[in-house]
């Protein structure tokens, strides 16, 4: 279907991959996201670069989505503006290398996808825990954090709290 120029749009890109996720047909997966990589370097949504992510984590193959390079690679390719939500998985280890527990606002130290993100965007990365109810991951976004009081009086009241807890990825020691 796509070889003869129907349905090439990125929701039916989406959707194959999708599909492709679910059925674990990864390499067909990775053959069609090089060639909407190819086919459409500079117009690809977020939507589809987080689906590609995705799909590597939900199949073991986080080498490909750790790399920083994968997410500079990936970045090129956002529209202007474009940012990266992740949910980052929970924490790879319970210390640092000394054996110290971090503090809370080190906290997102303990995440490899996290600490590869900020490699990658340097001072550009937030982060937040999801409570342990829900199962206490770390979502990272990636741009400028923008005021957050103003952020968090623009969106409904659930909403405003969680804006709220959004931090800059910065160590304290």
């Amino acid at each position: 279907m796509l070889s003869k120029g129907q349905g090439a749009t990125m929701t039916t890109y989406d959707t194959l991959l999708l599909a492709f996720d679910k059925d674990k047909r990864v390499d067909e997966a990775e053959s069609l996201w090089n060639m909407i990589v190819h086919t459409h370097r500079c117009s690809i949504s977020k939507q589809l670069c987080s689906r590609i992510v995705s799909l590597y984590d939900h199949h073991g193959m986080q080498d490909k989505i750790i790399e920083v390079k994968t997410w500079l690679k990936l970045n090129d390719r956002l529209l202007p503006n474009g940012r990266f939500v992740e949910n980052c998985g929970g924490i790879g280890r319970e210390s640092d290398e000394t054996g110290h527990q971090k503090s809370m606002d080190d906290a997102w130290i303990q995440n490899s996808t996290i600490q590869t993100l900020v490699e990658a965007f340097p001072g550009k990365v937030g982060w937040k825990r999801i409570p342990e109810r829900n199962g206490e991951n770390f979502l990272a976004l990636t741009g400028r954090l923008t005021d957050l009081t103003i952020w968090s009086s623009s969106v409904p009241c659930p909403l405003s709290e969680n804006v709220k807890r959004w931090k800059l990825c910065e160590s304290s020691s």
